[in-house]
């Protein structure tokens, strides 16, 4: 008994301690069963005698126990390899069941039967032809005939009750049948999606979309951050409206957060079936009472132009009948982003996921690794992802600044009017954050160079918001539910809601809603950059078809620019049946080629399976495009792959005939990256199994394809391991690590965060498409001065935040080897205490004159010229994009 006493106290305090304590926990119908059946036998075992009596054992209530585990053993296939038939194993799992149903049934029976009537409530008998019968009899032996049971432990004996007892039993027949019928119909119904959202006290979200009807990456990892771990006091209830039922791999989702979360958790996911258009099934969401609606596309549309549009006019729908919702709607295309805003929606409340990808794929080859910390800023990581003991040092480094997010506050009074330099060296000091970013009035700005106020409100890179208390007077971005469904955290919400990184709207018009100046005018609060620059470009190769087709550049060009080595290589690694993606490859170019930034430009070659459109090649002379097979060793070879600076792989579109055949959302991540996954082998075989200094970028339909890429190698062979307790995370994955890869998780993660800190969304694109927010300061990766080396990051920031801002540290995995630059991982807000060493580089937030003199480049590339005095042309013309 002491033996058995003492193991169960202990796997309950481990149990407990992993729940952090948690007052569900403490609560929950396993620990109130675990502590009423072995609490008894501890007495029993503490009191060591028996001459006063036993207690009554409970111990057969532990079926309880034994009936979850199977249920968990079969969700995880546990025993799939035991017993490989799936009708035995079905049968067994079902008799064990059976056998635990049985085992507390018959047991609380016996207890019943042996403890007696209760006190006080003794029966009371009367004599009649039955013999000695009570009430209670009565309806004991009532129910069993209604119910055509008999026991026959009793009978009527006179001709009145047995008439009686015939009806009752047509009765009973008749009752039962028609209300089992009334909830087998109820239950399907409810299983169907067909039912009502009953909220509680805890807030409730609605996502609608395409994205909702084929379960994805992009809807998993929204859910996932929506249901972070360690944070279930600030968990909404999610209710998913979709105009077909729940397709399998959801009920699996859902299934699988059941065993992780408990039973409870079925009341924070309910998927109903219906149509955003309709009034009465927002009614059935109970939309007016929601917190946010999320309108999710999907990401594997086989026409993401008409996934576009049907999300837009589901949004209209909302917002005409419901205006002052607090509504995100996430795009596919930037081009669609314009029709929103031309149909009345808010700039402001909408995104284009391709627009922030490529941007972001861009900046990679500025920055090498930004994609990965911008990705570990605005995303909490789950508990499972954390490095084993026995890991790689660096990973530790890697892991501490992955855990480092964006948290929002409004400074103490004591910065009032302090400098901004003064409140970053104060705040690193005392807290380890660095605030990088502010928000006054309508305007975000990036590492501004003003005295501080009280009244605006500062972003910073934190552990934890409490981590920000010693230097702030309001914090934004809690999790917990009190603060959540408070009315300061409702104003909070409401301003951020109503930060534009675009302009200022009229205070007269409603928040969503957008006016046009005049007809045929462009919506208050669009974006220049994306109105003047991509779009255009994109409606005059679709205006002129006769021009789509046209002889590509030059390929002296193209060979020029391969035997010089040191630039851009873009790959479309879609084969030749599937369209090019040539807007997202026009939102390439334009980003990198800033006008205001000619010294940053660099030679770029295009690799497609088609001859690109005529404006493509007439707006961007100095790049070089090549048509050919991505696989062709021999294409990769024309094209310079073993000497580029930086390569970046885009996947392109799913063929849609393969796309319309396939059901399986994972299987269509898959195959969206089979070919990704194959150029890696091929570009390994160019660049070698270490990549050397080159910086790759791949873009992947499912996180988990990163699992399948070759692994990393330093030069002398050595595997670069990471030893992660979930082999298939892409948070540890080296790849990742290094800034390799970009999944549409990353921003489903991203969009699922905006319930709890509503400004992601927006602080992403000022991070990711600077130029086209009108910023000072911007990101920049530049090699570490010599003279810091052996100091700390604390020296470096007090030093340089009066002009530029560092924000973190991108270090090579084997210390002193310049030559594997490309081995490199992320290192975000390192400790005061971190020291600097030699081949490091440093993310900062700076002035475009700052960051020319630290990196050391011209006015004028010098590429250029060379490139023009081999053509033998008196100059190139540059390739500019005004922002």
């Amino acid at each position: 008994g002491m033996l058995f006493a003492g193991l169960w106290s202990c796997s309950s305090l481990l149990q407990l301690t992993r729940a952090e304590f948690h007052v569900h926990e403490l609560v929950s119908l396993h620990t109130i069963m675990d502590v009423f059946t072995t609490v008894p036998e501890v007495v029993i075992s503490m009191r060591g005698s028996e001459e006063d009596g036993e207690w009554l054992s409970m111990l057969f209530l532990r079926a309880f126990r034994v009936y979850h585990v199977c249920q968990v053993v079969q969700f995880f296939g546990f025993a799939d390899g035991i017993i490989r038939s799936e009708i035995v194993r079905a049968v067994v799992f079902m008799l064990l069941r059976f056998f635990c149903v049985i085992v507390m049934l018959g047991g609380t029976f016996f207890t019943l039967e042996v403890l007696g009537d209760v006190p006080g409530f003794e029966d009371s008998f009367h004599s009649s032809e039955m013999g000695e019968i009570s009430f209670v009899q009565m309806f004991y032996w009532t129910f069993t005939i209604v119910s055509t049971v008999g026991f026959g432990d009793f009978a009527p004996k006179n001709i009145p009750s047995r008439m009686f007892c015939c009806a009752a039993i047509v009765i009973g027949v008749v009752f039962f049948s028609v209300e089992t019928d009334h909830l087998v119909e109820l239950h399907t119904l409810l299983r169907a999606g067909k039912g009502k959202f009953r909220g509680g006290k805890a807030p409730h979200v609605l996502v609608i979309g395409g994205g909702v009807m084929s379960f994805n990456s992009v809807l998993a990892a929204f859910l996932d951050q929506i249901f972070a771990e360690g944070q279930e006091d600030g968990w909404p209830s999610v209710v998913m409206l979709a105009p077909c039922a729940m397709s399998e791999a959801t009920q699996q989702y859902i299934d699988h957060c059941v065993v992780r979360n408990g039973l409870s958790f079925r009341r924070r996911l309910q998927y109903l079936v219906g149509s955003p258009t309709s009034a009465r099934d927002l009614d059935r969401c109970d939309v007016t009472r929601a917190r946010m609606v999320f309108v999710v596309a999907d990401p594997h549309a086989a026409r993401p132009a008409e996934e576009d549009q049907e999300n837009i006019l589901r949004t209209l729908y909302v917002l005409r009948k419901h205006p002052q919702i607090n509504l995100r709607l996430m795009l596919m295309r930037p081009e669609s982003k314009k029709l929103a805003n031309y149909a009345g929606i808010a700039s402001d409340h909408c995104f284009a996921v391709n627009a922030i990808k490529v941007n972001l794929m861009a900046q990679c080859t500025r920055c090498r690794g930004y994609l990965t910390l911008l990705s570990n800023i605005f995303r909490t990581d789950p508990a499972e992802t954390r490095p084993r003991k026995d890991a790689p040092s660096w990973i530790f480094e890697y892991e501490r600044g992955s855990q480092m997010e964006v948290y929002g506050f409004t400074p103490a009074k004591e910065f009032d009017g302090v400098p901004w330099a003064d409140f970053v060296r104060a705040v690193y000091g005392r807290t380890g954050s660095i605030p990088f970013s502010i928000a006054i009035g309508e305007d975000i700005i990036l590492s501004p160079q003003q005295p501080l106020r009280l009244s605006d409100l500062v972003f910073a890179l934190a552990h934890s918001d409490e981590a920000l208390l010693p230097c702030a007077d309001t914090l934004m971005g809690t999790f917990s539910e009190e603060a959540i469904g408070s009315d300061l955290f409702m104003s909070q919400l409401r301003e951020m809601s109503a930060i534009s990184v675009t302009g200022a709207s009229p205070a007269a018009r409603p928040r969503h809603m957008q006016s046009f100046k005049g007809s045929g005018g462009t919506p208050e609060g669009t974006p220049r950059a994306q109105s003047e620059d991509i779009v255009p470009l994109a409606e005059s190769v679709k205006s002129n078809p006769a021009r789509t087709r046209s002889a590509i550049a030059p390929q002296r060009l193209v060979e020029l620019v391969a035997s010089k080595g040191g630039h851009i290589l873009l790959i479309c690694a879609s084969g030749a049946s599937v369209r090019v993606p040539w807007i997202q490859i026009t939102t390439f170019l334009a980003t990198l080629r800033p006008a205001k930034r000619k010294w940053e430009h660099r030679p770029v070659v295009v690799l497609v399976p088609e001859a690109p459109p005529a404006a493509i090649v007439s707006s961007y002379p100095d790049v070089g495009f090549r048509v050919g097979d991505a696989l062709s060793p021999d294409e990769l070879e024309h094209v310079g792959v073993a000497k580029a600076g930086d390569i970046v792989v885009l996947h392109g579109p799913l063929d849609v005939r393969k796309g319309e055949l396939l059901t399986d959302p994972g299987v269509v991540d898959k195959l969206q990256d089979h070919r990704v996954v194959a150029l890696a082998g091929v570009l390994e075989h160019f660049i070698g199994r270490s990549y050397g200094t080159c910086g790759v970028t791949y873009e992947l339909g499912s996180d988990r394809s990163a699992k399948l890429f070759p692994p990393l190698h330093d030069d002398k062979g050595q595997h670069v391991e990471t030893q992660t307790a979930d082999d298939w995370s892409l948070c540890l994955n080296p790849g990742f690590a290094a800034g390799r890869f970009f999944a549409p998780n990353i921003l489903g993660a991203m969009l699922g965060r905006e319930f709890y800190f509503p400004a992601t969304i927006k602080l992403l694109e000022v991070l990711a498409m600077p130029g086209q927010h009108v910023q000072t300061n911007r990101p920049f990766l530049v090699p570490l001065p010599a003279h810091f080396v052996g100091r700390t990051f604390q020296h470096l920031l007090d030093e340089w935040c009066s002009v530029s801002l560092p924000l973190g540290l991108y270090r090579c995995i084997f210390e002193g080897e310049p030559s594997l630059a490309g081995l490199g991982y992320v290192f975000t807000c390192p400790p005061a205490e971190t020291k600097l060493r030699s081949g490091d580089q440093v993310y900062v937030l700076a002035p475009r004159s700052w960051a020319q003199d630290k990196l050391g480049l011209p006015d004028s590339p010098v590429w250029r010229t060379e490139l023009a005095a081999a053509l033998g042309e008196p100059q190139i013309q540059v390739a500019v994009t005004h922002s």
